[in-house]
């Protein structure tokens, strides 16, 4: 699919609204019918940030203001949709990273083991590298099986 400017902008502000673990955690709250007070507690935020990441999810689109019933936030057929995007992926989306991370500390440690010498920077970008060098073909399948389920 090749998506012109305008759409990469509107992918991307809805991408920014779940851009932050509060965020997730509004949603899934929202969609519990918690109020944000209760949501609070889930994270650790201020009330003023947690304010701030409402109107971050209102400039996105997933969550806006009923003008009645109880609730003083809602979440939009949109935010309805990335949360169950979020709890349907999560598994296998966090399943892959806690293997590179694996992978990633395996690679340290060989290195930290074989005495290896470089700076910081240079380390980083091999760790970084490797990781991926030894793991590409393996995350790609979990993500693969994932889609096919």
């Amino acid at each position: 699919m090749d998506l012109s400017p305008d759409e990469r902008d509107q992918l991307a502000a809805l991408f920014n609204g779940v851009a932050h673990s509060a965020r997730i955690a509004i949603l899934q709250g929202l969609a519990e019918n918690k109020p944000l007070t209760a949501v609070v507690d889930d994270v650790s935020v201020t009330r003023g940030t947690l304010q701030t990441h409402v109107e971050r999810m209102i400039e996105s689109d997933l969550v806006y203001r009923p003008s009645d019933g109880d609730q003083t936030y809602a979440l939009t057929p949109l935010g309805e949709y990335v949360l169950t995007l979020i709890e349907e992926e999560a598994p296998v989306l966090l399943q892959a990273a806690e293997r590179v991370e694996e992978e990633e500390a395996s690679i340290e440690e060989s290195l930290e083991a074989a005495g290896v010498s470089m700076d910081e920077s240079t380390r980083t970008k091999t760790v970084h590298t490797q990781k991926w060098e030894d793991t590409l073909d393996e995350i790609r399948s979990m993500l693969e099986e994932d889609s096919v389920e």
